[in-house]
């Protein structure tokens, strides 16, 4: 009698270190300063036509091993409810890894580090700030603005696992292809077709 031994398989979630985060909002911050609608359009743009990464920092520092990750300015945008920013972190970092701890249980916030190009006293105490330049953006546990915070983490889908053993084995399932685009980004929408008889 042949016998034959499998060992088992188990799914794992892996973290993947990328983010969305509200870093700016159009409420006054801590000094009384306020961000005007637009204040970042300029600054965008000159950040996507460079091909640069912003600096994702630890809590403004400039130490290297303080420097946590990268936000890509491709998803950075001016909402109706502030600056709105993709990023990833380093999770090859020890301190990456604590931030990415911290940023998944939402106990930080962010601020960001800028050169006002533009700006105009406030009545009582701080600015309008009307252009910015941005320089980097910084996770910490002292936001200078209160409700800056993460929107969403992203972790590996657990259905790429099953999708990778359907491509060994046989054609992969319609639900492991859907799997594999969404956790590579890639958005999925029902196919329709047509039938025609003659």
């Amino acid at each position: 009698m042949l016998h034959k031994t499998l060992a088992a398989e188990t799914e794992t979630t892996t973290d993947r270190g990328l983010f969305r985060a509200l870093v700016s909002t159009g409420a006054p911050d801590r000094e009384g300063d306020v961000v005007m609608p637009g204040a970042f359009a300029e600054t965008i743009k000159r950040w996507r036509a460079s091909g640069k990464m912003l600096p994702l920092a630890w809590d403004h520092s400039t130490k290297a091993e303080d420097l946590i990750g990268i936000i890509d300015p491709r998803q950075m945008e001016e909402t109706g409810d502030g600056l709105i920013v993709g990023g990833k972190v380093d999770l090859e970092s020890a301190r990456g890894r604590e931030a990415w701890r911290a940023l998944k249980s939402g106990s930080i916030g962010f601020s960001i580090g800028f050169l006002a190009q533009r700006s105009r006293p406030r009545r009582g105490k701080g600015r309008d700030l009307l252009q910015l330049d941005l320089f980097e953006i910084s996770a910490t546990a002292t936001p200078m603005v209160f409700e800056s915070r993460v929107l969403d983490t992203k972790a590996a889908e657990p259905g790429v696992a099953a999708e990778t053993r359907a491509l060994l084995t046989g054609a992969p399932s319609a639900a492991a292809l859907e799997a594999r685009a969404k956790a590579v980004g890639i958005e999925t929408r029902p196919l329709r077709v047509a039938n025609f008889e003659c």
